[in-house]
């Protein structure tokens, strides 16, 4: 009888905890699908990174497009000491034709020539094909997605 009590005893103990683990398991998931995933998903929409927040679509350009960039939060938020360079380029002659270079910096995007791009001592160098330039409303993150989507190499 009293292996028979221990091992009740073991098995209400291991049913204890696995309602325990459960119960707690089961709070958390219901405390991040109710309050945590919403947080996340109104902060992305408030920093401009989700086109549907946007109702004035935007056409960006290569006018407007070093405006463009520094009315992006992620420009206000980098480092004070990051350099970004940005190339665009294009096809038309069936090779690979340098058109306007930029290099951002916390809150400013300014337009350098191609011999000032190898004077910078970028931290991230960003190339595009110029004809993916409006999709940049979209942010950097989603045109490099949609160029790696369509699975190139280099946008």
């Amino acid at each position: 009888m009293n292996i028979r009590g221990n091992v009740s005893k073991g098995v209400v103990f291991t049913i204890i905890i696995i309602l325990i683990i459960g119960f707690v398991g089961g709070f958390g998931y219901f405390y991040y699908n109710k309050y945590i995933s919403k947080e996340i998903q109104n902060t992305s929409n408030t920093t401009g990174n989700s086109a549907s927040v946007n109702s004035n679509p935007v056409i960006v350009t290569k006018d407007n497009l070093p405006k463009y960039l520094e009315g992006q939060s992620f420009i206000n938020s980098l480092p004070k000491d990051a350099v970004i360079t940005l190339r665009l380029y294009n096809f038309e002659s069936g090779e690979r034709e340098w058109e306007e270079s930029y290099v951002i910096k916390k809150g400013s995007v300014k337009e350098i020539s191609d011999s000032e791009i190898n004077s910078q001592n970028e931290d991230i160098s960003i190339i595009i094909h110029s004809k993916y330039l409006n999709d940049l409303k979209n942010g950097f993150c989603n045109t490099i997605k949609s160029c790696k989507h369509k699975q190139r190499s280099w946008c």
